[in-house]
């Protein structure tokens, strides 16, 4: 089918059963084709970072061999991604985080040797320099700032995680993992999922105290699958599927909570975002599959997860990079590049 074909589908398919509390939009100012996010950071209700890549196919010598190129990107809004405008960067490669405090920005950078760069800012993207850099078949696995000139990383080698702290413009391992998995961080806590061998799945998580180095394990009731997570006020909550069936698992010191979608039980969450009692997943059944991939929806619940509410979104198909500022802003690339889904 040619590109022509697909957009005009899209266009067909997300005109009907519209929610009103959506509405999509093109971003002014952003490439029509050949770029991919990854992240999406918003500072407050207006202003706003996107950043990935772009891709650009260069002269081959043979039939064979294809010559490509990725170049980090990264733009910025100041009304709700109504407008961009670029920053240039000097990497190739993609942006895959963003953290930003003034005018200083921290970029997580992929190139595409596999080769893992953190650069730094202070003067909004005029002049940048770079923070570390791990070699090929390492990389950064969390990333978690206070401020500009104080964070901690998760890395890995592959072979090994590695708790780093950054301090007085220094790198600093303070841990290494070598039995856990840590994915990511939790108020003073290392959070690692311990996986089920040979599958995919989970069965419990482990908390290792920064401070102490003790670890603390708590059992699951059943194995899970879990495609991504998100943190709110000291709570780890896990976008899970066991079964065809979809659940939030709300993870914490003391112990983890099990959030079940009700009526919407079938849908399995790709992503899950918090703010106070709201709670939002987007989703799929297995069943729900249109002419050019799978069908997304977007389940909310006002009251903490006791009931659940479905929305079509305007793009069903296409989710990129999606974000939320408190409660006011979700927002994700669709497609056709450049466009974008608001739920106000």
């Amino acid at each position: 089918m040619r590109p022509v074909s697909i957009i005009t589908l899209l266009i067909l398919f997300v005109s009907c059963g519209e929610n009103p509390n959506w509405r999509q939009f093109s971003g002014n100012g952003l490439p029509d084709q050949d770029v991919t996010y990854n992240d999406i950071y918003f500072v407050d209700g207006q202003t706003g970072y996107i950043g990935g890549r772009h891709f650009t196919l260069l002269d081959s010598k043979s039939e064979d061999t294809i010559n490509f190129q990725n170049t980090a990107v990264l733009y910025k809004t100041h009304n709700q991604g109504g407008d961009w405008k670029q920053i240039p960067l000097p990497f190739l490669g993609s942006v895959e985080k963003i953290t930003t405090f003034g005018d200083t920005l921290i970029l997580k950078i992929k190139t595409d040797n596999d080769t893992t760069i953190l650069v730094k800012s202070n003067n909004h993207g005029k002049d940048w320099r770079n923070l570390l850099t791990l070699t090929k078949h390492a990389g950064i696995v969390d990333m978690d700032f206070v401020n500009s000139t104080n964070g901690r990383l998760i890395t890995t080698d592959r072979q090994n995680e590695y708790l780093i702290i950054y301090q007085h413009n220094q790198f600093d391992t303070v841990q290494k993992f070598t039995e856990n998995y840590p994915c990511t961080f939790l108020k003073d806590e290392v959070i690692s999922l311990k996986n089920v061998p040979s599958t995919t799945n989970y069965s419990s998580y482990l908390l290792t105290d920064i401070k102490t180095g003790s670890i603390k394990e708590i059992k699951f009731d059943k194995s899970y699958f879990i495609a991504s997570h998100y943190k709110y006020n000291n709570n780890l909550y896990l976008a899970a599927s066991k079964d065809n069936v979809g659940y939030i698992l709300k993870l914490n010191k003391a112990g983890y909570e099990k959030i079940e979608f009700g009526t919407y039980s079938k849908y399995e969450p790709d992503e899950v975002f918090v703010y106070g009692d709201k709670l939002m997943a987007i989703g799929n059944r297995q069943d729900e599959v249109g002419p050019i991939g799978v069908i997304r929806s977007f389940l909310i619940s006002n009251d903490g997860g006791k009931t659940w509410n479905k929305e079509d979104m305007p793009s069903p198909m296409c989710i990129e990079a999606p974000a939320i500022y408190k409660d006011r802003l979700f927002i994700s690339a669709a497609c056709p590049p450049g466009f974008f889904q608001v739920r106000q």
